[in-house]
């Protein structure tokens, strides 16, 4: 199995601060995940959404994946990228990242195959991202235990694992701004990067 193929989008949630669902929030005229996907095809040959609605996803090019255990939260999305995974390692973010840095996917692949970590996240004003992020398919036994025992804790699990933290000041590196981290949760948040995106 390769090391570096599937890359996937968490797509699960339920967009209760935005109002209504995040998977139909457009950039450009363009769904946030179309635009997505032609960054993520030209590092990854394999490409997957983890939705609830998957009609959505109809004209798509991209597989189609589906929580299997249900109302557990992200960890469940990550369970089932994992397990349906086609390399050994999954890159993930979520369905409201608009941003994408491909010279930092790469150095996240670097560091992985130096360190040989199960997990690889990024820390941002002293929290962890767990998304723009790779989680290594050994975990997949751990994970449905923990989801078995109700345990739906996703920083938890993170911190259990043999997991590489990159400093913010080496993620500066790539993207100073961490936009790469953008996360649009709420209307006003979606607005402002709209802006953002206009005044360029």
């Amino acid at each position: 199995m390769n090391k570096f193929e599937t890359a996937v989008i968490l797509a699960g949630g339920k967009s209760s601060r935005m109002g209504f669902d995040k998977q139909l929030l457009k950039i450009n005229d363009e769904l946030i995940y179309q635009g997505v996907s032609k960054s993520l095809k030209a590092m990854f040959s394999d490409i997957a959404v983890v939705t609830n609605t998957p009609n959505l996803y109809e004209n798509s090019s991209i597989r189609v994946l589906k929580d299997e255990y249900k109302d557990m939260g992200p960890l469940a999305g990550i369970h089932v990228a994992l397990k349906h995974s086609q390399s050994e390692y999954v890159y993930l973010l979520a369905c409201d990242m608009p941003v994408i840095s491909p010279s930092y996917v790469s150095y996240m692949k670097r560091r992985i195959e130096e360190t040989g970590a199960d997990i690889c996240v990024s820390e941002r004003n002293g929290k962890i991202e767990p998304f723009n992020a790779f989680y290594s398919t050994s975990l997949l036994s751990d994970l449905e235990k923990r989801l078995e025992d109700k345990n739906s804790s996703l920083f938890k699990f993170i911190s259990s694992a043999n997991t590489l933290v990159i400093s913010q000041s080496d993620a500066e590196n790539y993207d100073n701004a961490l936009e790469m981290f953008t996360n649009l949760n709420t209307k006003g948040e979606y607005d402002g990067f709209l802006k953002k995106v206009s005044s360029r």
